[in-house]
C-alpha cells in the first residue's frame, strides 16, 4: 500500500510555491528537515512520488463537467485543474461553488438558506478521490455536476478486504497513507475514515442519500443534489418554494396590509417576483388587492 508514492520521481525539478503558501496558512513549517520528516525524499536525498504530487509540477489532474440534465449529453461548462494537489483543491471546490445553488425559505423572522450541496460533502468526497486514487494508472479524477447529483470518480478502486459497511463505520486501509498523513496535519481531513461516515451523517434527515456504486477499477461517491425536487420536480417535504413564500407572507402580514415591495423586502426575492407571487394568490383568494393611487394594496381576506 502506498508503494507509488515512496518511488522515485521522473521529475526532480520540483518546486514547490503553492505547498509553501498552504502550509504558511496552517502555520505549520516546510523546510527541508520537515519534508524529510514527512517522506518526500528518498534515503539518497532525492524527491519520490510524494513530493511530485505535492509539487507546482503534479501531472495528475482533475477534470470537473457541469451537465444539463441527467446524463451527460449536454455540457455546461467543464474545465481541467492542474498543478499541485493543494492547488487543485482549492480550485476544484471554488468552482463547484459557483454551480452550487441556494434556496432560501424563512424560519420566523430569519432567512434560511439551503444549499444544493453541503460544502463539507464536497471537501470530504473530492479529497477522499485524491487520497485513495491509484496514481500508478494514468487518467484523472472526474467530478460530474447534474442536476440531481454530484459524482466524483477516482481510479483505482476500492483496497482489498474493505466493503461497503466497513467504509459506513469508518474502517479505512489508505492507498497513500503518507499523502493522507500530510492532508490530516494540515486540517484538510479531520481523521483517517471519518469523510466517507461524515457524508453520509449530513444526509441523515434527508429523504435522498449518498450512494457508492460498485465500479470496476474506480471508485465513484455520489451526492444527491437536496433541491433537486424543489428545483425541478416539484414539492420537497410537501412544501414547494412557492408555498413557502405564501405561508410567509400570510404569517408576517397577518393583520397588516402589504405592497408588492414589502412582500419582496421579506421574501428577499425581485419586486416583479413578489408581485407574480401576489397576482397568484389574489387569484387563488388569499389575499385580497384594492388599488390605492398607483399601487396596489395586500391583505388577509376578512373571516
Amino acid at each position: 500500500m502506498g508503494q507509488f508514492i515512496s518511488e522515485l520521481s521522473i521529475e526532480q525539478n520540483l518546486t514547490f510555491e503553492y505547498a509553501d503558501k498552504i502550509f504558511k496558512e496552517k502555520d505549520v513549517k516546510f523546510g527541508k528537515e520537515q519534508k524529510q520528516s514527512l517522506g518526500l525524499f528518498l534515503p539518497d536525498g532525492r524527491y519520490d512520488n510524494l513530493a511530485l504530487i505535492l509539487s507546482d509540477q503534479c501531472p495528475y489532474t482533475t477534470k470537473a463537467a457541469i451537465f444539463e440534465g441527467l446524463n451527460k449529453d449536454k455540457f455546461k461548462d467543464r474545465k481541467e485543474f492542474t498543478g499541485s494537489i493543494f492547488k487543485q483543491i482549492e480550485d476544484v471546490r471554488a468552482y463547484l461553488h459557483v454551480f452550487n445553488r441556494t434556496r432560501s425559505t424563512f424560519e420566523g423572522v430569519y432567512r434560511v438558506d439551503h444549499p444544493d450541496y453541503h460544502d463539507v460533502a464536497i471537501r470530504e468526497a473530492y479529497v477522499n478521490a485524491l487520497i485513495h486514487r491509484d496514481y500508478y494508472i494514468e487518467g484523472s479524477v472526474l467530478v460530474s455536476m447534474f442536476d440531481d447529483r454530484l459524482e466524483f470518480m477516482s481510479l483505482g478502486g476500492v483496497m482489498p478486504g474493505v466493503t461497503y459497511d466497513l467504509m459506513l463505520m469508518g474502517v479505512s486501509v489508505t492507498r497513500n497513507e503518507k499523502l493522507a498523513q500530510i492532508l490530516y496535519r494540515l486540517n484538510i481531513i479531520e481523521a483517517f475514515g471519518t469523510g466517507i461516515p461524515r457524508i453520509f451523517s449530513l444526509y441523515e434527515n434527508s429523504i435522498v442519500k449518498p450512494e457508492i456504486p460498485v465500479i470496476d477499477g474506480g471508485f465513484l461517491i455520489r451526492i444527491p443534489n437536496l433541491n433537486y425536487n424543489i428545483n425541478g420536480n416539484g414539492a420537497s417535504n410537501g412544501k414547494s418554494a412557492a408555498q413557502t413564500n405564501e405561508q410567509r407572507l400570510l404569517s408576517v402580514f397577518q393583520d397588516t396590509s402589504f405592497n408588492k415591495e414589502d412582500a419582496a423586502d421579506i421574501l428577499g426575492i425581485s419586486v416583479s417576483g413578489a408581485y407574480k407571487l401576489l397576482q397568484r394568490m389574489t387569484d387563488q383568494r388569499l389575499l385580497t388587492a384594492r388599488k390605492d393611487g398607483k399601487q396596489w394594496i395586500y391583505s388577509k381576506p376578512a373571516d
